[in-house]
């Protein structure tokens, strides 16, 4: 732990491409702390909440040493405050409900959005054992949200409004609790929260690896780490036990999961003034103002297709390996002509215009179920192009096209 913002780490994970590396801080909020209300799976009857603008610590979730929170919570708003469940890096091993990004603990006043930091179970060795392995983790943060759901309220807590994030480690466990609630449970959960809805409203996933079956095979940390916690250090790992494990493979038996997951397909570059968004509708100025409002700094949209996009979120799962043969490139959208509201005649007519400048010997027009890709063939190679050319006009562009070429 370090003093008043000061930096603990960045999370930062090589096979992590498609997430918004976060700096991890520890914030002393600038409230007073609250005692511990106590143990037990739900709060005694007659608990009566501090007042707002304070940090509950310590706060029991469950029975475990480890089953406790800190509770952030914002000014009193006239109503329940939104919650985001913070799960910590370390690992699997180590890290504690402290390391909270300095980016969420402003939302609290900012944006009045609660804050509980978790502790959960965290995997260690005891001797040649492995104590705390998948899914003890998993359960945890399936109790939690459970949890809060029942006793939310009496903290000033909105129990429909959970998100759950994390970074790391914590962000596989949001992962999972997002793409497969309910799937890991603690047998021993009492009646009165086996009866909550343990999915929660949304998921924030950090610097994260999602697909456990490459993780276990990696070199030095990560796979080490990996094989640790799914407790296959000196034998061949399950396959079933790892995906068990993988956000990515639950998504994918999942098509509700799947589909929540690529509501909004993008990936994020960060530095520390700029946030650089590739997206297949970068047009969308709702959502840039919402990431630019939740971030606290400039988004800059760029335009990808879909294809780019699964390819880099695919790569930065560790689905396909790295090569020098795909580059991934972000060319900033306003350094591309066309713009969002372009009639079709615009399109063919800067389209054509660049295939000309380009020396394009042809243009190919490649129809996907969500997307249409523009490629111009240039010295015999074929090279993507940015337009706003979409299932939604492709019919009309071939028809004028079919007419120009007449």
């Amino acid at each position: 732990m370090v003093g008043r913002g000061g930096r603990v780490g960045d999370g930062r994970r090589r096979r992590a491409t498609l997430a918004l590396v976060l700096g991890m801080v520890v914030l002393a909020a600038a409230c007073h702390r609250v005692p511990d209300p106590g143990p037990g799976d739900t709060l005694p009857v007659d608990y009566v909440a501090p007042p707002a603008d304070s940090v509950l610590t310590g706060v029991a979730y469950g029975p475990d040493p480890e089953h406790l929170i800190d509770v952030y919570r914002p000014p009193a708003a006239g109503g329940p405050a939104p919650v985001i469940v913070w799960l910590h890096v370390g690992g699997w091993l180590s890290g504690s409900r402290q390391q909270v990004p300095e980016l969420l603990l402003r939302q609290v006043d900012r944006a009045g959005i609660a804050i509980v930091s978790a502790d959960f179970r965290r995997s260690r060795f005891e001797g040649s054992t492995i104590v705390n392995r998948h899914p003890a983790p998993s359960q945890d943060v399936d109790r939690l949200v459970r949890w809060l759901r029942v006793n939310g309220p009496a903290l000033g807590l909105d129990d429909e409004r959970i998100l759950v994030a994390g970074a790391s480690s914590g962000g596989h466990l949001a992962a999972l609790a997002g793409a497969a609630p309910g799937l890991h449970t603690d047998p021993t959960l009492p009646a009165d929260l086996l009866a909550q809805d343990p999915t929660p409203a949304g998921v924030m996933v950090v610097s994260s690896s999602l697909d456990l079956a490459y993780q276990v095979t990696a070199p030095g940390i990560e796979g080490n780490a990996s094989r640790g916690y799914l407790a296959c250090s000196t034998t061949p790992c399950d396959p079933a036990h790892v995906a068990s494990a993988s956000p990515i493979a639950q998504v994918r038996a999942d098509t509700a999961s799947q589909a929540l997951h690529l509501r909004h397909p993008m990936i994020g570059v960060v530095d520390d003034r700029l946030v650089v968004v590739g997206s297949p509708t970068p047009e969308k100025q709702e959502l840039m103002r919402l990431l630019e409002r939740t971030l606290d700094r400039p988004v800059k949209p760029v335009r990808l297709n879909a294809y780019e996009v699964e390819k880099a979120l695919n790569i930065g799962f560790g689905r396909f390996p790295e090569d020098d043969q795909y580059k991934l490139v972000l060319q900033p959208i306003k350094e591309v002509r066309f713009q969002p509201d372009s009639t079709v005649g615009e399109m063919i007519d800067d389209m054509l215009g660049r295939a000309v400048t380009l020396g394009a010997s042809d243009i190919h027009l490649e129809c996907y179920e969500h997307d249409v890709d523009v490629r111009f063939r240039i010295d015999g190679l074929l090279h993507q192009m940015n337009t706003p050319i979409n299932r939604g006009n492709v019919a009309e562009v071939i028809s004028r096209l079919k007419i120009v070429a007449r």
